[in-house]
């Protein structure tokens, strides 16, 4: 998935679930990222996501369904803070 924004971004988080592997917390994975100036790429490790990460993932849509998504399919979903200091959230699967 790819996504862009002509200003910086801070405060980054990614949400992923897909498949879950034994001690893989619903298969969600999560990643954290302090800062992003515009037009740069990012590259970053999602790990699986802890217990108390998972009561705080603000994708509740990826949990409506018990069962996870297909295995060639994935939830993903990013929120971060703008410049402004405004909350955004984006997600797709």
């Amino acid at each position: 998935m790819h996504a862009f924004g002509t200003e910086p971004a801070s405060q980054i988080e990614i949400w992923i679930r897909g498949r879950f592997n034994e001690g893989g917390a619903w298969g969600l994975r999560h990643a954290t990222v302090p800062f992003l100036a515009a037009g740069r790429e990012l590259r970053y490790v999602a790990v699986s996501a802890t217990a108390q990460e998972q009561e705080r993932c603000p994708f509740h849509e990826f949990f409506r369904d018990a069962a996870p998504p297909p295995s060639d399919r994935y939830y993903v979903g990013w929120t971060w803070q703008r410049i402004d200091d405004a909350a955004e959230r984006l997600s797709g699967v």
